[in-house]
């Protein structure tokens, strides 16, 4: 939900398993014009330290990865930590998880290279609820998070 366009192209195209890259990057960035419409969704996104220091695409494709980033976390819908890489190991580090609302339900989401596993199960979801509470507990506080962001970025130029 937070990838610039090239940052997206980059890893479609890297990772080899995208047909049609111009199309995946297009679905991509069609989902994220809800982040900036008049009732956008709130998002919590956890993103490890390590996401943020590997350069993908280059200096200038993760510079304007990280000026979204940036962006993205002053929005008042929008609470985006780091998880220090100090942290050693956490939950997040099996895999990217998703925590949804859907009507006034909550779903999970765990994905995975060749799919994923949606999760509508009381007991699973909360499960999931907790790993991510967990993370959450360990991660910088937003200002923190956006302090690491900058520095990033500093390094590129």
């Amino acid at each position: 939900m937070f990838q610039t366009p090239e940052y997206a192209r980059t890893l479609f195209t890297l990772e080899g398993t995208v047909e049609d890259v111009e199309r995946a990057v297009a679905k991509r960035m069609a989902r994220q014009e809800r982040l900036f419409s008049a009732d956008p969704p709130h998002l919590s996104m956890l993103l490890d330290e390590d996401v943020i220091d590997r350069v993908v695409g280059g200096p200038e494709v993760m510079s304007a990865q990280l000026e979204r980033l940036l962006e993205l976390s002053e929005m008042h819908h929008v609470i985006l930590q780091v998880v220090p890489r100090s942290q050693g190991f956490h939950h997040g580090l099996v895999g990217p998880m998703k925590l949804m609302t859907v009507g006034r339900k909550l779903i999970g989401f765990t994905e995975a290279p060749l799919g994923g596993k949606l999760m509508q199960s009381p007991k699973e979801v909360h499960e999931l609820a907790l790993r991510l509470d967990r993370i959450a507990a360990d991660a910088l506080n937003r200002a923190q998070s956006r302090d690491v962001i900058r520095r990033a970025l500093e390094s590129l130029t």
